[in-house]
């Protein structure tokens, strides 16, 4: 049952977990320490060297493409897309990679976008 007051408290909520003042980044510590264990753990390089693996055909015929749901700002998932870029390129050093963030619609996709230039400044064709 959702009430006038739950409604204002929900929008509040996805607002500033959204805001274009990052606060969503500096309240996401906990995704923050997930995504460098990961990062260090070494396993999204095993994942994309067992994709490329079982899926010769399909990575050589055409973009490397990673989907990034609930990207937010994107400022938690450059350290993940930086380790999959550097594996795919290791396979073909001029593959080109397409990032798709997805998030709500009230998302900062300009901040977004911003935070990603980082990556096609270092790694070229990505897109």
């Amino acid at each position: 049952r959702h009430t006038k007051s739950h409604t204002s408290e929900t929008t509040k909520m996805v607002e500033d977990k959204v805001s274009p003042h990052g606060s969503y980044t500096e309240n996401s510590k906990i995704q923050q320490t997930s995504i460098s264990k990961a990062v260090e753990s070494g396993e999204l390089v095993e994942i994309v060297n067992a994709y490329v693996a079982s899926h010769e055909e399909e990575f050589a015929s055409g973009p490397f493409r990673v989907a990034d749901y609930g990207c937010a700002d994107g400022s938690n998932s450059i350290a993940v897309l930086q380790q999959i870029i550097e594996t795919v390129r290791a396979h073909d050093g001029k593959k080109v990679v397409e990032i798709l963030c997805n998030d709500l619609p009230t998302t900062d996709f300009t901040k977004c976008s911003e935070n990603l230039t980082s990556l096609k400044k270092e790694f070229g064709n990505i897109f």
